[in-house]
Parts: C-alpha cells; sequence; structure tokens
C-alpha cells in the first residue's frame, strides 16, 4: 500500500511539473550580441514583431530578455506585449496586452506573465521598456549602448523620448535578441524538421554518388544531438543516423548535414524522400519531419563561368592589384574566366549605373553576390583570389549558356545568348542581361595615368603578379587598358525581363537577341590620343558578355564571353594605313606598319605591335585590321 501511495505521489508530481518551455526569436543562439544604444540619458522602447504561422494557438508564457549588466544606471524595466505599436499624447508607449515589471537578475532575465497569452493570426510586437537615468562622459560607459542585440538585419523597433520620437526600425542598431518563452498545445521536446536543398544543390552527374547538404531546424525544447534518417530514391529505403550538436534549443537553429546520394547509371530526374525518424534516441515529434524534392541525374554538367566585376579608377593608387589579378586570370583560365571592369573617374567611366556602389577602391565581386579583394580575395596569399574564383565554379550552374555577336552594321551588334536548363522551372526566376567589353583602350592625358602605389615597394616584388607593377613609376603613363565595360543592356544590376520566358522547360534551348547601337559611344571610333590625326577604331577590340541573373536574389549563376564577328562586313573599301608609308615593288603593293601600329586579324587577335612589312608574300591570305583600315591580302 505505501508503495502504491508512493508511485501516485510520484505520478502526481510529475503531472504538475511544467513542460520546458520552447525559446523563440529573431536570434537563434548563433552570432555575437553586443551592446548598442543612442548614448543619451532617456526612455527606451524596444520590439520585434512576430506573424509566424507556426506560433498561432501557442502560449506565451513570459520573455527571456538580453540585460547589459554593465549598465547600472537603467531602472524602470517592463516586459510587455501589444497588438500594434502605439504612443499616447505624452509620446510614451502603451502596450495593450500584456505589461509586468521586472527587476534584472543577470544577462538572461527570464520575466513570467500571471497569465499566459495565446498567440492569433494577427501576431503582435514582443518588447520591452526602461529608462537610462545618467550617462558617463567615457565612451566606453555601458550606460550609453544598454541594448542588447545581435546582426540581424532591420528586426529592431525603438521608439525613444530624444532620438528616435517615432516608433520606426533601424538597421545601425541590428536586431533584439529578445527571446518568447513558449508553451501549450503543439510543443514537442523533440521535434526536427527538414528544409528543402537549394535549386543549385540538388543535381548529380550520372554513376557518381553525390553529397547533398540538408539543413536540420531544431522546433524541440531538447538540444539534438543526434537524428536517425531514411532516404528513399526508386523505391528503396536507406536509413542513416547523423550526429550533431546543437548546444542549445532554439526553436527555428539550424544545422547542415551532408547526407549520400547512391549512385544512378542512367539520366533522368527522380524523386527523393528525407525523413527524420528520431530524434535523440526518441520519435521525432514534428508534424513535418519529412521533405520531398526532384533530383536531375545528369550525363552533362552545365560549366559554370564565375563573372568577377571589378571596380576601379586610374586615379586609385592600389587599384592595379586589380588590373594585375584580371590579367593573370585571364592568362590561367583563358577560356572559362568572365571579368568586367567598371571605371569611376577616369576616361573609362562610361557606365553611370554600376551593378553595385562599393564604399571603397578596389573592390570586387564574384557572381554578384561574394564581396572580395579584388587581388587577395577572402584570403592574404598570392592571386587568392582565383581560391574563391574556383569556389564560385565548383556550385552548380542551372543552365548551360551559349553566345554569339555580329556586327550588322558600323554602328550595330546584334548578340544571341542560347540559355539550356537542366530542371523545369514552372516558375522561372532567371533573365539574361549583356555588358561590352573592350580591350587595349589607351589615350594620353591625367585621366589616363594610371596611379601606382605598388612602385618601388619591394614587399611586392616577391609576388610575380605584382612585381612587374613595383618596377613601373608612381605614375604610369601609355598604359592600355582591358575588360572596360563600355556599354550595358541594363542600368544598375537588373536584368532584361523578356530575355527568357516565364516557366522553362528542361534540356530545352532558349535563344534571345539584344542589339546595342554603338553611335554614341565614344569607344567605338573616337581619338583618345590627342597625338592622332584622325579617329582610332576600337571596334576590333570590344567582345561581349552574358550574365544569367537570379532575379530573386541579383545573384549571377552563370556567364559566357565572345567576340564579335562581321567586321569585315561592315568596313568596306583598301585604304592607306594611318602613319604608314605606300609604295609599289615586285611582290605587289606593300603597307609598311610603323612600330607601335596595332594589327588585328577578324578574330581580334593581335597580329603583332613591331615593325614589318606586308605585303602579298609575307602574310597568308586574309583580311586584317589596322587603325580602322581594313588591308586585303589577296593571292600571290
Amino acid at each position: 500500500m505505501k508503495k502504491l501511495l508512493l508511485t501516485l505521489s510520484l505520478l502526481m508530481a510529475a503531472w504538475t511539473v511544467q513542460a520546458a518551455d520552447l525559446l523563440y526569436g529573431l536570434y537563434q543562439g548563433s552570432g555575437n550580441v553586443t551592446a548598442k544604444g543612442t548614448k543619451k540619458v532617456e526612455n527606451y522602447d524596444v520590439a520585434i514583431h512576430l506573424a509566424d504561422p507556426f506560433l498561432v494557438g501557442k502560449e506565451i508564457r513570459g520573455l527571456r530578455i538580453p540585460i547589459n549588466t554593465a549598465a547600472q544606471n537603467t531602472t524602470g524595466y517592463v516586459a510587455w506585449l501589444s497588438s500594434a505599436l502605439t504612443l499616447d499624447g505624452n509620446k510614451k508607449n502603451v502596450p495593450d496586452i500584456r505589461s509586468v515589471s521586472f527587476t534584472p537578475s543577470g544577462s538572461w532575465t527570464d520575466v513570467t506573465f500571471d497569465e499566459p497569452y495565446v498567440i492569433t493570426a494577427e501576431g503582435l510586437y514582443v518588447g520591452y521598456s526602461f529608462e537610462v537615468s545618467s550617462i558617463g562622459t567615457s565612451a566606453s560607459d555601458a550606460n550609453q549602448t544598454p541594448l542588447m542585440c545581435f546582426d540581424g538585419g532591420d528586426g529592431l523597433y525603438i521608439h525613444t523620448s530624444r532620438t528616435y520620437r517615432k516608433w520606426q526600425t533601424t538597421a545601425s542598431l541590428g536586431t533584439s535578441a529578445i527571446l518568447l518563452r513558449l508553451g501549450g498545445e503543439g510543443i514537442h521536446e523533440r521535434a526536427a524538421s527538414l528544409q528543402l536543398p537549394d535549386d543549385l544543390a540538388a543535381y548529380a552527374p550520372i554513376g557518381k554518388q553525390t553529397s547533398v547538404a540538408l539543413t536540420v531546424i531544431s522546433h524541440g525544447t531538447e538540444p539534438i544531438k543526434n537524428i536517425n534518417y531514411t532516404l528513399v530514391m526508386d523505391g528503396d529505403t536507406i536509413k542513416r543516423r547523423v550526429t550533431t550538436s546543437f548546444g542549445t534549443a532554439y526553436y527555428g537553429q539550424r544545422k547542415t548535414i551532408n547526407v549520400t546520394i547512391p549512385a544512378v547509371k542512367t539520366p533522368g530526374t527522380r524523386t527523393i524522400t528525407f525523413c527524420i525518424t528520431t530524434v535523440n534516441g526518441s520519435d521525432n515529434e514534428d508534424e513535418q519531419p519529412s521533405v520531398s524534392f526532384e533530383m536531375p541525374f545528369l550525363s552533362e554538367l552545365p560549366k559554370h563561368k564565375p563573372l568577377m566585376e571589378e571596380y576601379t579608377g586610374a586615379w586609385c593608387q592600389y587599384c592595379p592589384l586589380g588590373t594585375a589579378a584580371m590579367e593573370a586570370m585571364t592568362k590561367l583560365h583563358p577560356d572559362d574566366f568572365v571579368g568586367i571592369a567598371y571605371h569611376n573617374g577616369d576616361e573609362m567611366a562610361v557606365i553611370t549605373s554600376t551593378p553595385a556602389n562599393p564604399s571603397g577602391y578596389p573592390a570586387a565581386y564574384l557572381d554578384r553576390v561574394q564581396a572580395v579583394s579584388p587581388y587577395y580575395g577572402t584570403g592574404s596569399t598570392s592571386l587568392g583570389i582565383e581560391n574563391d574564383w574556383k569556389a564560385r565554379q565548383a556550385i552548380m550552374a542551372p543552365a548551360s549558356l551559349a553566345l554569339e555577336a555580329t556586327w550588322t552594321s558600323g554602328t550595330t551588334i546584334d548578340v544571341t545568348a542560347t540559355a539550356t536548363f537542366i530542371r523545369n522551372f514552372p516558375i522561372n526566376p532567371y533573365r539574361l542581361t549583356y555588358v561590352l567589353v573592350a580591350d587595349d583602350l589607351y589615350g594620353k592625358g591625367r585621366y589616363w595615368s594610371q596611379q601606382n602605389a605598388l612602385s618601388g615597394n619591394n614587399s611586392y616584388s616577391g609576388d610575380p603578379y605584382l612585381a612587374p607593377w613595383v618596377a613601373l613609376p608612381g605614375v604610369v603613363t601609355n598604359l592600355h587598358f582591358n575588360d572596360v565595360a563600355i556599354q550595358t543592356s541594363c542600368y544598375g544590376d537588373a536584368a532584361l525581363d523578356s530575355s527568357l520566358p516565364t516557366s522553362i522547360n528542361e534540356n530545352t534551348p532558349y535563344s534571345h537577341t539584344y542589339t546595342f547601337d554603338v553611335s554614341g559611344n565614344k569607344f567605338t571610333k573616337t581619338c583618345l590620343d590627342n597625338s592622332a590625326q584622325e579617329p582610332i577604331d576600337n571596334r576590333a577590340n570590344i567582345r561581349v558578355v552574358t550574365i544569367l541573373i537570379d532575379t530573386r536574389t541579383g545573384e549571377a549563376v552563370n556567364a559566357e564571353k565572345a567576340n564579335i564577328s562581321g567586321l569585315e562586313d561592315v568596313i568596306t573599301g583598301i585604304e592607306t594605313i594611318h602613319n604608314s608609308s605606300q609604295s609599289s615593288g615586285a611582290g605587289g603593293t606593300q603597307f609598311i606598319i610603323h612600330n607601335g601600329d596595332a594589327v588585328y586579324d577578324l578574330s581580334g587577335r593581335r597580329v603583332d605591335n613591331s615593325q614589318f612589312i606586308i605585303h602579298n608574300s609575307q602574310l597568308p591570305k586574309g583580311i586584317y585590321i589596322n587603325n580602322g583600315k581594313k588591308i586585303i591580302i589577296p593571292n600571290p
């Protein structure tokens, strides 16, 4: 009998113990929580807005509020819930759901409401208020920065009595790390779900095992230590166990796991289903423990050609770093490297709206989403940008690109890009954009003279790509510039809406043609060298780049480059070459090209720049371009 009573007592005690609260907030346990503030004596009201459908029906039992314990001159703390952010006639905050005063008791202070609040579909604001009564004059005085925030975007709403007189968001303060303590129906101890892999991650070559990164999302009150999952494909089920430590239990906290997809022998798209079956050895209690997605298995993967966009200027002393990198990458990866240089403040600054607006020069971006040093990349080694570029190259591209360009008149260029996607996109987020790029641009004057801080600096002399700049003077004249953006199809980072259909079928080529009108472009036929007697024709030096843009993110997911054909068809007649002499000899008409003149074939390749004689027995039959003049070498 005593044993039975003891058992009943233990059961009663277990029933009366409240289940652990689920921590929920914009802060999920990662990232540095730092002190922020207005550096003034004033009242603070701080809030975050929550409208997650998951929250509907859950109980808010209390809040966990981050406190700057070093700020000793703070008083009047109040935690509150409100359906809206409102101020009364005295500009004081008026919460309308719950409000409770509290005294901080540590860097994370738990506040409990007398009565839990059940969250509705309308969402709510969660916040707290306090007063800073005095601050010191020292910049290190913690009372100047009493808020504890993390770098989470613009999720912070703030109102103060002096600085922010109205409720507003401000990215400069980050996001409040305040947390909800949730209970009620739908709160589980051991629960985890999976996030669908990114579009560009779920592809595989045939005949090889493939690793896919999946994101595990914590939805329970118990920190995740391990999970078991099943993988189902083609009717076969594979079971595996993964150890992954979350450390703490924040709702929505994420960890990445790598799962192995078995090899497939034949190409095609297959449905793959992942299911988390257990969490920490017990059944997974999550309402959505599994995900399914379509995964193409391909006989040939598209080649990803990462786009490097450099921001430079002749006035910029350290911009030779970017120039050296662009030249080196072009030589190391002639077919796959796609580089564009946007100039600022010099003679080549003709693009008024660039894809990015860097805060300093030199600057560079890979695929328009990764900011890097144009030479060192994200590292510190010689030509470190190559490592970052290769890492981008390893990312799957959703489509292969082909590109053709033709001079259709002396002032127009038709560009045709063809994209072939490797999966269906019922709602296609991808669009094309085009850039004209010029090589071998040069001229005289201060706006063509490149400032060079590397000059004479022996710390760069051991670097094979920078050593040539060390030997050059501090101001480099007569420099020939390459990869210069001279015209774009779109302003800024935009793409052409009509360039690809709104729905895409896999393995179907989609072509788009765009016409550049270069009649007003000073780099297609202009006198750049003040000593020249007639204009310099740069048309043989122009190339075109097409970029495939993910309009959801602005990311350049692939790029391609091409020379422009057809120049011979728009230049007519045989003309005497500028700065050359002409005479008649036994071999027929001969043209003498002086040292420094540039001669190109019709593919845009430079033939030579040293003194030589062209006549019909020394060069093969063909057509050559020199300073805009067409030279025809007939049959002997």
